[in-house]
């Protein structure tokens, strides 16, 4: 009867059914030295503060939604931290003392989560370890050519590249495009000359948002945050930093706004992060008091850790529970994988409206669908049952 239960409920979380989605913005906090997160579902922003402390510069943050885990770097520290999203089981992953990549000059900057792996920038490179730290390595080389110190990057799914900005004040600057196929760099150059800070997409229309100091003879002369369109073409001044440097920004595609932080000093509780529409349009000091820095939304989820398909791309599953294929519908073109519980990539296939996938190699039990599409990446829970 319970085991029954169980499968009627995970076929109906499959298909969208679910409660209110979270929608949290989780951002790196110089000033109280420390991570904290606001739901952006709520009204007025309340700040949930994780109770950990000690962090110097958390330049950058990343989720892993699979698992639910908050990955940071801190830059002064040289290293690399894992949480739970509620900020409890805090644990140093990495640093100088057990990952020689992370020995100076090293210091970790921007960083996601791909492929079962973190990525970080670092100088004259991208480097990657295993969810769990093992496996330090470097991911793309640059000491030959390309960005000498990559400072923040975003993912785009839509072609399974890399953007990313590079350090101006000391190198060449630049905003860049690289292809995530690793063991080989394939770089183009977006924007020249960028001296950028942060960056992030949307994916959905095609824009690319970054922070950057301005250039004498670049295409950006004056300092603020930006919008272009994916191919780096009609660069838009759409919002102002403060006097130090705007190290995190994040775009909500699901509700067309645009984070980024606002930084009067280095660590005091002075700054502020800003909201604005997508065209930096209806602009709103959303938080204040504090010092943002590392900046990533968690849309991706819900409670029961499935993302309410109404919400974003059309997608069914069935039969759920399944024994021998799993039929899927999706409106469009996307990419599908199949996870284990833990996160471990069992399968990957490219749909285009509808697939039927065999099942006569996987054990008894429950499984992840993640669905990757120009808008995002959607996790679903199916079970097979012999």
């Amino acid at each position: 009867m319970k085991r029954n239960l169980l499968l009627l409920l995970l076929s109906v979380m499959s298909v969208g059914v679910f409660s209110q989605a979270t929608h949290n913005l989780y951002y790196g906090d110089r000033s109280t030295t420390s991570n904290a997160y606001v739901n952006l579902l709520v009204s007025p922003p309340v700040v949930s503060n994780f109770s950990y402390t000690g962090l110097s510069k958390p330049y950058g943050l990343a989720i892993d939604t699979v698992n639910n885990k908050l990955f940071t770097t801190d830059a002064a520290m040289y290293a690399i931290y894992k949480s739970d999203l509620d900020g409890s089981n805090f644990q140093m992953l990495l640093d100088s003392n057990n990952c020689t990549l992370l020995k100076k000059p090293h210091e970790p900057y921007g960083i996601i989560v791909l492929n079962n792996k973190i990525y970080w920038c670092a100088y004259e490179g991208i480097y990657s370890a295993n969810l769990d730290g093992t496996n330090p390595q470097v991911a793309w080389d640059f000491t030959t050519a390309g960005p000498e110190l990559p400072l923040e990057m975003a993912f785009n799914p839509g072609d399974n590249s890399i953007y990313l900005v590079n350090d101006k004040y000391d190198y060449s600057g630049g905003l860049y495009k690289l292809a995530n196929t690793p063991g080989t760099t394939t770089l183009s150059l977006v924007i020249p000359l960028v001296d950028g800070t942060a960056i992030a997409l949307d994916t959905k229309n095609g824009k690319i948002y970054f922070a950057a100091y301005g250039v004498t003879g670049s295409q950006v002369t004056i300092d603020g945050i930006y919008q272009s369109d994916i191919n780096g073409t009609n660069i838009t001044k759409i919002g102002n930093f403060g006097s130090k440097a705007t190290w995190g920004m994040a775009v909500d595609m699901m509700e067309n706004n645009i984070f980024w932080g606002f930084k009067a000093s280095s660590a005091g509780a002075d700054g502020k992060i800003i909201k604005a529409n997508l065209d930096g349009t209806g602009q709103v000091d959303y938080l204040t008091g504090i010092n943002p820095n590392g900046m990533v939304l968690d849309i991706y989820r819900n409670p029961t850790g499935i993302v309410n398909s109404s919400d974003k791309t059309a997608v069914s599953l069935y039969p759920n529970p399944a024994s021998s294929v799993l039929n899927i519908r999706i409106s469009g073109q996307a990419m599908v994988s199949i996870l284990s519980t833990t996160g471990s990539n069992l399968m990957n296939t490219p749909v285009n409206n509808t697939a039927t996938i065999d099942l006569s190699g996987f054990a008894a039990g429950l499984y992840l669908l993640q669905v990757k599409t120009e808008t995002g990446i959607e996790t679903f829970k199916f079970s097979v049952a012999r």
